[in-house]
């Protein structure tokens, strides 16, 4: 009887595969989202503290100046720009000023001759002189004056006359005393100029923001070494 044959060996079944784990989109955002915020915040600290060194330790480089070196140099433009327009308007209102001071001189001039001159009539108004001349007159018309007394009325209605021509002039005097306050206040009135008035607020909001700059850039020179100590993030 024939030998039997071997039968072949059975071969190795195969290895079941593993698929791989499918990563979880939820976890990977939120993990990302993490990486990307603490990422964001060492960003942020490190140009925080690079700007502080820079106010402390402006570029050398007058081409590429710091954002601080580049504000402090418009507002110093600023700056200058006012005060030339400033020296304009300062002379003129040097000008107007010693216009002020002559007519404020004449005015005084004026009131003072016009006080003289009142001082020197006993009436307060021409209707006070038109009422005694016309009382004289009556007098003297009635003929029972004397004719020594009708002499005397007649001399006092004729003086009377010359000082009612006075209030004339005095109406005169008042005229040039209020053309005078007129004149000076007209020139007051363009001293207040709004654009000057304007420029010089503007002015001082640039001198204030100048202040502050240096103040900010003498503490930071003061806190350089701990600045420059400071972890800076990754």
């Amino acid at each position: 009887m024939a030998a039997a044959v071997a039968a072949p060996a059975a071969e190795a079944a195969p290895a079941p595969s593993v698929r791989p784990t499918r990563p979880d989109e939820k976890v990977f955002k939120e993990e990302l989202a993490k990486a990307e915020k603490e990422h964001k915040a060492s960003m942020d600290k490190f140009n925080a503290i690079k700007a502080k060194i820079d106010v402390a330790l402006p570029n050398k480089n007058k081409d590429q100046p710091s954002p601080t070196q580049k504000r402090r140099q418009e507002l110093i433009a600023q700056a200058n720009e006012i005060r030339q327009k400033q020296a304009g308007g300062k002379n003129a209102r040097t000008s107007k000023l010693d216009q002020i001071k002559r007519l404020d001189e004449q005015l005084r001039n004026r009131i003072a001759e016009q006080k003289t001159a009142k001082a020197k009539v006993p009436f307060k108004s021409v209707e006070d002189v038109d009422r005694q001349i016309e009382s004289l007159e009556k007098q003297v018309n009635s003929g029972t004056m004397k004719l020594v007394d009708e002499k005397k009325a007649l001399t006092d209605v004729s003086n009377l006359r010359k000082i009612r021509k006075n209030f004339g002039q005095f109406d005169e005097s008042q005229k040039q005393i209020d053309d005078l306050k007129a004149k000076i206040k007209e020139i007051k009135d363009t001293m207040e100029d709004p654009e000057q008035k304007a420029m010089s607020e503007q002015y001082n909001k640039i001198q204030a923001e100048l202040d502050t700059i240096k103040a900010e850039q003498d503490e930071a020179y003061k806190n350089l070494s701990s600045l420059r100590d400071e972890p800076r993030g990754s």
